[in-house]
């Protein structure tokens, strides 16, 4: 039974549900400006808001007639569901260390999760109440008209503030405030909002038909371009005998590009075939390619879920990793149920491939809830794969990232690393306990780190850099190093991941810092004038991407030519001469000015 033509009582109780709505997000919004609960509290604010959100959203996804009590019990069951969500998250943001701050890294999975999740369950809330039961080609037509009915929602809100925001403008011309005041303060914001969306979701519903003919134009264009997307999965599968497999991995992103093209040849042949149930019938070539792209579709699930393994065994769980095994998971659920029902059928079976992907899309919904819980959440994850590696011996304390921990994992990486604290470990690596002991003070990942006691040890500062073959540093040279200044304080915050290399360039001696992070900085670059090293200006790396890796076995390479230039590995590095030094030495402005000390970092 399709909806079209609402009565006024739906209209109304739409038009009721988006003001209520509107008016419990203006009060949690009004909580945060005046600093109250629950804004004071997280868990309760993320579990509201989450409820406040997530409960009126599956609503106008799938009730139908709002007298239905079945749309009351299953609001009842979501929201103690979403509170439970929401409730985690706010957890989640709030780390406690010896620094408190608010962890908000996990919101927009959050989000994106929900909406997904509420859009699965709505369509499938909405066609069991139609029909009793899950029809698929109820499932498919609600799919397509929620779907739809959102997007020209969120274009007709969008353009009535385009409408309040040139009346403001207009009137603001005369000297005339008011509206401008008017349409920027929340009071009026959240409930107007409230009001005209219930209000455009009724007249859209109300003209549900017109929607169908939107979604023809998108499937007669789906279909027009599964071919292509065919062509190119077979064609790049023929072309790897030829190439291997290892430029793949050398990418870093192969595995996003091939889960990012077996996605959308799944949702083009899902489209076809919800209009066609034998798609290409009457043209033969392109029904075989079709059978044939669906076949081989694993392959490419195979190499995408090999080039993640490979980066996990490397480095470990994170949480970007496990949202790609996620999607690949569902994907791989999705390909190889088709191919291995047209290899048992030896066509499309598409009563099987329907029933599958109800299954599958149902089991979907579910897993985007369960990873916001306490039992299979990623930040919990991947802070419990980070410890393990370094407490195992593959991740070696000097390459151990607790800035990950602490500002990626939120709460769950902050307990994992007071726990670290206690074992013997940490207590064996003075270094690595005190780079944990300075992150957990830190609220931010750029914020500066406190110095420790033994940065003014010699013995201390020189166990922090890496030198390259034919560098010597004497002590001198390390205790005249400036902890304040930006460019060598990075060098002395506990971590080793600055690199020291001498070069000759035309009889004169250079001295550069490099780092071995995927984070470039500026770096100093030293010249010996007389019998001290003067600081003359900063390194410049090109040549090489952000991941390049400093090759600690070579020294730096001067490059002939008339200005300095040198190499390491893949990389080119510049001397970028300071202002400071080209003033001085260089291009003084007269004779009879003062000169201006240099940085020495001999005294």
């Amino acid at each position: 039974m399709n909806n079209n033509g609402l009565s006024e009582e739906n209209r109304l109780a739409l038009m009721v549900l988006g003001t209520v709505q509107s008016l419990g997000l203006l009060l949690l919004h009004k909580a945060i400006t005046h600093e109250v609960w629950p804004a004071t509290a997280p868990e309760w604010l993320y579990a509201l808001y989450t409820v406040a959100i997530g409960v009126p959203l599956f609503l106008y996804l799938g009730a139908i007639h709002w007298r239905d009590r079945a749309n009351a019990l299953a609001a009842a069951v979501l929201a103690g569901v979403l509170f439970w969500l929401g409730w985690q998250a706010g957890w989640l943001s709030t780390p406690e260390g010896a620094e408190s701050f608010q962890h908000h890294g996990g919101l927009p999975s959050l989000v994106c999760a929900l909406v997904i999740a509420l859009f699965i369950l709505g369509f499938f809330f909405r066609t069991h109440r139609e029909h009793k039961r899950l029809d698929y080609a109820g499932l498919l037509d609600n799919s397509w008209r929620i779907a739809l009915t959102q997007g020209f929602l969120a274009l007709f809100v969008g353009v009535f503030w385009l409408l309040l925001f040139l009346w403001a403008q207009l009137f603001k011309v005369i000297d005339i405030d008011f509206f401008a005041e008017l349409f920027s303060e929340p009071e009026f914001i959240y409930p107007v909002t409230g009001l005209v969306g219930g209000w455009g979701l009724g007249l859209i519903r109300d003209r549900e038909n017109l929607i169908a003919t939107v979604r023809n134009l998108c499937e007669i264009l789906t279909r027009a371009l599964l071919p292509l997307a065919s062509f190119i999965l077979v064609l790049f599968l023929a072309a790897l005998p030829f190439t291997g497999v290892e430029p793949l991995w050398d990418t870093g992103f192969a595995a996003l590009l091939m889960l990012s093209l077996a996605t959308v040849i799944l949702y083009f042949f899902n489209a076809v075939v919800a209009e066609h149930e034998q798609p290409f019938e009457g043209l033969p070539w392109l029904r075989r390619l079709l059978l044939l792209t669906l076949v081989v579709l694993p392959i490419t699930v195979f190499l995408a879920n090999w080039s993640l393994g490979l980066r996990i065994d490397q480095y470990g769980l994170t949480v970007s990793r496990l949202w790609g095994l996620l999607v690949a998971l569902f994907i791989a659920l999705f390909s190889l149920g088709y191919a291995a029902l047209i290899l048992r059928y030896r066509t499309l079976p598409i009563v099987r491939i329907r029933q599958w992907n109800t299954w599958v899309g149902g089991a979907l919904a579910l897993a985007l809830i369960l990873v916001h819980t306490p039992l299979l959440d990623f930040h919990k994850l991947s802070a419990n794969s980070q410890v393990e590696r370094l407490l195992n011996g593959t991740t070696a304390p000097a390459d151990f990232d607790e800035d990950y921990l602490r500002f990626e994992l939120g709460a769950y990486g902050t307990q994992a690393l007071k726990e670290l604290q206690k074992t013997s470990l940490v207590t064996e690596h003075p270094t690595l306990k005190t780079r944990i002991e300075q992150v957990l003070t830190m609220k931010t990942r750029w914020e500066r780190r406190i110095a420790p006691v033994t940065q003014n040890d010699t013995d201390w500062r020189r166990a922090q850099f890496a030198l390259l073959p034919a560098t010597e540093v004497n002590d001198d040279f390390l205790d005249a190093l400036n902890v304040k200044e930006h460019s060598t304080r990075q060098c002395l915050e506990g971590e080793r991941h600055c690199v020291i290399g001498d070069l000759a360039f035309r009889g004169e001696r250079y001295r550069a810092i490099t780092s071995s992070r995927v984070h470039w900085g500026e770096w100093p670059v030293w010249h010996w004038k007389g019998d001290r090293w003067l600081v003359i200006g900063t390194t410049r790396r090109f040549g090489c991407d952000a991941s390049a890796e400093v090759a600690f076995d070579r020294p730096f390479k001067v490059v002939e030519g008339d200005h300095l230039l040198w190499t390491n590995g893949k990389c080119l590095y510049q001397l970028n001469l300071s202002e400071e030094y080209i003033r001085q030495y260089l291009v003084p402005e007269n004779d009879t000015a003062p000169a201006t000390a240099l940085h020495d970092p001999q005294g």
